[in-house]
């Protein structure tokens, strides 16, 4: 419910309380994907560049596979 709620807050420009919600969905599971790829989005859009970049490639050791984290990480190299 919580990840629903902070896509929602995401999407209403909403980015601090979505980051609040986040980071309450991540301190039960560092691990999930959905949840860390939402505050890699919300890191990117504040320019935490290097945050995101961190985050991104945590998820990237634990989902190799995943096209988004890929994505992402291209979209910000720099």
């Amino acid at each position: 419910m919580l990840k629903l709620r902070a896509f929602w807050e995401i999407k209403e420009g909403n980015l601090e309380r979505a980051a609040t919600l986040l980071r309450r969905v991540l301190a039960r599971n560092p691990r999930d994907l959905e949840a860390g790829l939402n505050m890699a989005i919300i890191e990117i859009k504040r320019g935490k560049l290097k945050q995101a970049r961190k985050r991104l490639m945590l998820l990237h050791n634990i989902y190799e596979d995943n096209s988004q984290i890929s994505e992402l990480l291209i979209k910000i190299k720099g």
